[in-house]
C-alpha cells in the first residue's frame, strides 16, 4: 500500500511539472506573439522641400484608435533618443511599450538629423519654428492615414516643438510633456551651465545674454564651441524667443506634464510651472526618474551613466500613466 501510494505521489508530482512546463511553454508563445504582434514601417515625407525620415509602428490589432507622435529633444538626438554621445533607446523603448499597449507611434529624425539629413541643409539656416512646421506636417500626414486621435509627446527641448505644433491645431487630440522646460530657454541654459562653476558663467552669460537680445557673438571661447559655435546661432536665437509657460498656456488641449525627480538637467519646479499655467493639465512626477527616462538615484555619476546603457527599460511608472492619459 505504501508503495502504491507513492507511485500515485510520483504519478501527482510528474503532472504538476508538466502542467507547469505547459504553462510555462505558454507564456513563452505568448509572448513570442506579443513580442511579433507590431508592424514597424519607415516612413518618409516631404515638408519645404526636405525629406523626413520616420518609423511608424502599429499594433496589429491596432484599429486606427490612437497614434502618438514622439518628437526627439535637442541636438542631434535621433528617433530613438541617441546621438553620437549617448546611446540609451529612450524613446524606441517608449514607442515599443506603446504597440503593446495597442497604441500606434511615428518617431522620426529631425530635420537635418540621422536619416532626416540632407546636404542642403545648412545649420546656420535652421530655427525653431522649421522644426515646429516639420512636426504639424507629420500630424497631418497622420490624420490623413485616417487616426481617431493623434496624440503630440514631446521630449525635453521637443515638448515646447510639440506645444508649439498644437496651438490652434484641430487635428490633435492631446499633448504630453515629458521632461520639459518651464522657464525660457536662456535661464534654463544659464541654470545648467551655472552649476560648472563661476568661470564657465562669467563667460558663457554674456554670450547667452547676446542671444536672446537677438544679436550674434562673433567671438566664441573654444571651450564653450559646442554650444555657442557661429552656425547654431541662429537657431539659439529663435529658441530664446519662447517663453513655454506662455505657449502651455495658450494649449486648449489636455494636456499631462510628467517630470522625473532625478532629472539633472530639468526639474520639478519647470513641470510645476508648465502644470499651474492651463487648468486642462495635469502633471505626474515620479520618483527616481531621469532626463533619459531611466530608474535612478541622483547620484552624478550613476545617473549619466544610465545615458549609455540601452538595455535599461523605462521607469515602471512611466508607461502606465501615459497610456492612462491616452486611454481616458
Amino acid at each position: 500500500m505504501e508503495l502504491i501510494g507513492s507511485l500515485k505521489t510520483l504519478n501527482i508530482d510528474r503532472m504538476i511539472v508538466l502542467k507547469k512546463h505547459i504553462v510555462l511553454v505558454f507564456i513563452i508563445m505568448l509572448s513570442i506573439s506579443l513580442a511579433v504582434s507590431q508592424t514597424s514601417e519607415n516612413i518618409s515625407i516631404v515638408n519645404d522641400g526636405f525629406k523626413l525620415d520616420g518609423t511608424l509602428l502599429t499594433p496589429n490589432t491596432n484599429k486606427h484608435n490612437y497614434v502618438v507622435l514622439i518628437i526627439a529633444g535637442s541636438g542631434p538626438t535621433d528617433r530613438d533618443g541617441n546621438n553620437t554621445s549617448m546611446k540609451n533607446n529612450s524613446l524606441k523603448y517608449l514607442a515599443e511599450a506603446l504597440a503593446e499597449n495597442n497604441i500606434a507611434s511615428l518617431r522620426y529624425d529631425k530635420r537635418g538629423i540621422g536619416k532626416s539629413a540632407d546636404t542642403s541643409i545648412k545649420e546656420e539656416n535652421i530655427v525653431l519654428n522649421d522644426f515646429v512646421s516639420d512636426a504639424k506636417a507629420w500630424v497631418a500626414y497622420l490624420k490623413q492615414i485616417n487616426y481617431n486621435q493623434v496624440i503630440v509627446l514631446g521630449h525635453s527641448e521637443g515638448a515646447l516643438i510639440g506645444a508649439k505644433a498644437c496651438l490652434k491645431n484641430r487635428d490633435v487630440a492631446k499633448f504630453i510633456s515629458l521632461a520639459g522646460m518651464g522657464v525660457k530657454p536662456a535661464e534654463l541654459l544659464k541654470n545648467q551651465l551655472g552649476r560648472q562653476g563661476e568661470l564657465i558663467k562669467t563667460i558663457a552669460f554674456p554670450i547667452i545674454d547676446s542671444l536672446e537680445a537677438g544679436k550674434k557673438v562673433d567671438s566664441v571661447p573654444q571651450l564653450l564651441q559646442a554650444a555657442f559655435r557661429p552656425s547654431v546661432q541662429n537657431y539659439l536665437i529663435s529658441l530664446f524667443k519662447n517663453d513655454p509657460v506662455e505657449i502651455y498656456r495658450d494649449l486648449s488641449i489636455p494636456i499631462l506634464i510628467v517630470q522625473g525627480t532625478t532629472d539633472l538637467q530639468v526639474s520639478v519646479d519647470d513641470a510645476q510651472l508648465l502644470a499651474k499655467s492651463n487648468d486642462l493639465a495635469e502633471i505626474k512626477i515620479i520618483d527616481s526618474m531621469n532626463h533619459v527616462l531611466k530608474e535612478v538615484e541622483l547620484n552624478f555619476f550613476k545617473n549619466y551613466a544610465t545615458y549609455n546603457k540601452p538595455e535599461l527599460p523605462p521607469h515602471p511608472e512611466l508607461m502606465p500613466a501615459i497610456i492612462s492619459f491616452i486611454k481616458n
